[in-house]
């Protein structure tokens, strides 16, 4: 009987750890996003896609990573920027990430590459706004930082 119990509380254990390292896994997951460049109208231009159900918004935690990972589907090399953070409540400029993070790159034609926010533990939760920017043609999409 002793063998048995120790034998279902340890199976327990297992069950209530596996499931503290799965929430802690997910919770440290990168938020992801994509920005896709394409031809319109001769002009090689970008789209973002989020991962808040609203086309260009990306929603993340403190403390977790946010990723965009560029696809350039236009003819030529790319740099793309992440600029101009603000607020969006009251446009007073405001970055929520470290400043470890990626916020250029150069996608190769038909290349990749990734950008990436570290969002501060401490980062005021709120809608942010920023620019991308894609050889001179700006789009203004929104982060949600939530606690």
């Amino acid at each position: 009987m002793k063998a048995r119990m120790w034998s279902m509380a340890t199976t327990l254990g297992v069950v209530v750890m596996a499931g503290a390292w799965t929430a802690a896994a997910q919770a440290q997951q990168p938020a992801r996003g994509t920005i896709t460049l394409a031809t319109v109208g001769g002009d090689c231009r970008p789209t973002v896609v989020g991962n808040d159900g609203d086309n260009d918004r990306i929603r993340a935690r403190r403390g977790v990573t946010i990723q965009w990972t560029v696809i350039n589907n236009c003819a030529a090399p790319s740099a793309v920027t992440l600029t101009d953070w603000v607020r969006k409540s009251d446009r007073a400029a405001a970055y929520p990430g470290d400043p470890n993070g990626r916020l250029n790159c150069n996608a190769a034609a038909g290349g990749r590459c990734t950008l990436t926010v570290v969002v501060k533990k401490d980062a005021e939760t709120t809608t942010y706004s920023y620019t991308v920017s894609l050889n001179g043609l700006l789009l203004d999409p929104d982060v949600i930082i939530d606690p």
